[in-house]
């Protein structure tokens, strides 16, 4: 019997639990809609689409990885949630700037150049194009022809 049990220690201990961060008593906590009841989600935030995390709330007690919140009356739910559902809460005010930009690999970036041939005239448009990473917006090349016919006499 002790075998097994021991056996089974260290399947659960390699697999691990997931999310199971330590909050203390004060900490604002996020919690996760999932399995939460749609009347209890829908009396505190008036959306047409359900969130994924509410709150954020505050953690009232803790007892082992079960944490008490302050939820309002409207939610009308128990107020103990397992640690796994719940999230830190990051102030928008104090996130930086930083930590929201994409970041971008300068040495995937190449240079193509665009040549646009125009009866006689020969127009060369130098656009960096990223390759193999993804842009919050597609880098094109900027021609404006009538300004370039106009000039050819065409």
């Amino acid at each position: 019997m002790a075998e097994s049990q021991d056996l089974q220690k260290e399947y659960a201990d390699v697999q691990g639990r997931g999310n199971v961060e330590r909050f203390e008593v004060g900490d604002l906590v996020l919690l996760n809609a999932k399995t939460l009841p749609t009347n209890a989600v829908s009396a505190v935030f008036k959306t047409k689409l359900r969130p994924r995390f509410i709150g954020p709330f505050k953690v009232v007690a803790k007892k082992g990885l079960a944490y008490t919140l302050n939820l309002p009356k409207k939610m009308r739910t128990h107020p103990v949630f397992y640690v796994g559902l719940l999230k830190p809460y990051q102030d928008p005010a104090q996130v930086s700037v930083e930590a929201l930009a994409p970041s971008v690999r300068l040495k995937a970036q190449q240079q193509i150049k665009l040549t646009l041939q125009l009866s006689n005239l020969t127009l060369k448009v130098d656009d960096p194009v990223l390759k193999g990473t993804r842009c919050l917006e597609p880098v094109h090349p900027t021609v404006h022809l009538f300004g370039i016919f106009r000039q050819a006499g065409v």
